[in-house]
């Protein structure tokens, strides 16, 4: 995989994902698209200030200066993974828009899409920095590995051994040490690098076997409002539901959309009967699927989700955001 760009601005959260969340998303230059931002005033009490009355320009947020660099080659090029982000990140704005035209045209054949935007989002979990050591825990194996191709593994070598003269600011900024900053940019390297000449790479296997697993039900809910607005994280996602039975992920849609993904571990759920777990283990695996329109209820607890989950910021389209207190 080809790793030198010229890239130096780096977004966590992709400007596609950010323009899906901005306040004129009709802007006739894509550069002058916004978005409010609100800084934490009480967690507790899901109480948030905003910034700035007019906005601020989605091409500066959620963005460092060469976070995602190894090897800083010269003033113009380095090796970093913006090639391979960009690969992914450019399908989201089409995933998210066939969902949710779909969804208004009660057209369930969205399997498709609600894979695509998974595997998006969970890249997107991995990129974060507020989530460095929420990765490396993810996956604590990786950081002892290293590539087996001698062309991909010189290029790993970069991540420990390549000139980062940014490293202590990043490392001072995200309150990590130079070995979990190294930690991390392994593990990104390890989970986009192709899996034996096949073009196949690792995290694609990782995510098909959440969806496929025969020991878990996967429900699937997207949430469409016609009227409030959903907020998005600077972690990128929310975590509804926290249990021993299950993994769930909240990801911003759009301005006016979240989808929820709940994978359920059918072995620990006592109430299930074991003819009920053996006959779905040998089911064709199928995600349990459901839109759900205007329910406050749940926007609310979205809302509260993402702002006491978030790092410091919170975005939305609008300048109110339902459940919340904005000051």
């Amino acid at each position: 995989m080809s790793l030198i760009d010229k890239s130096k601005k780096h977004h966590f959260i992709s400007q596609a994902e950010q323009k899906l969340n901005a306040i004129n998303p009709y802007a006739s230059n894509d550069s002058n698209m916004k978005i409010y931002s609100f800084s934490i005033k009480d967690r507790n009490n899901y109480e948030f200030s905003l910034e700035n009355k007019k906005g601020i320009k989605i091409s500066n947020n959620l963005k460092d200066i060469d976070i995602f660099s190894f090897d800083i080659l010269d003033n113009s090029l380095r090796y970093n993974f913006e090639s391979l982000f960009y690969k992914y990140e450019s399908k989201i704005l089409q995933n998210t828009n066939s969902l949710l035209k779909k969804i208004s045209e009660n057209n369930r054949n969205v399997s498709i899409e609600i894979t695509n935007i998974f595997f998006t989002k969970f890249l997107n979990f991995i990129r974060n920095p507020h989530s460095i050591r929420k990765v490396i825990n993810t996956f604590p194996d990786l950081k002892y590995l290293q590539p087996l191709d001698p062309i991909e593994n010189s290029k790993f070598q970069k991540i420990l051994t390549g000139n980062q003269p940014h490293s202590a600011y990043i490392c001072n900024l995200y309150n990590i040490t130079n070995k979990e900053y190294k930690d991390w940019l392994s593990i990104i390297f390890l989970l986009l690098n192709p899996v034996n000449n096949t073009g196949r790479v690792l995290i694609e296997d990782v995510v098909k076997d959440m969806f496929e697993s025969k020991n878990n039900f996967l429900f699937v809910y997207v949430y469409t409002y016609s009227e409030k607005t959903c907020a998005l994280s600077d972690r990128g996602f929310s975590e509804p539901i926290t249990n021993n039975n299950s993994i769930n992920f909240d990801f911003n849609l759009s301005s006016n959309s979240f989808i929820r993904y709940i994978f359920s571990y059918i072995d620990i759920d006592t109430s299930t009967s074991k003819d009920i777990i053996d006959v779905h283990k040998r089911m064709k695996k199928t995600v349990i699927y459901d839109p759900i329109y205007n329910d406050l209820n749940m926007l609310r607890n979205y809302n509260q989700c993402v702002a006491y989950q978030c790092f410091n910021r919170i975005y939305n389209s609008e300048r109110e955001c339902y459940g919340l207190t904005i000051t």
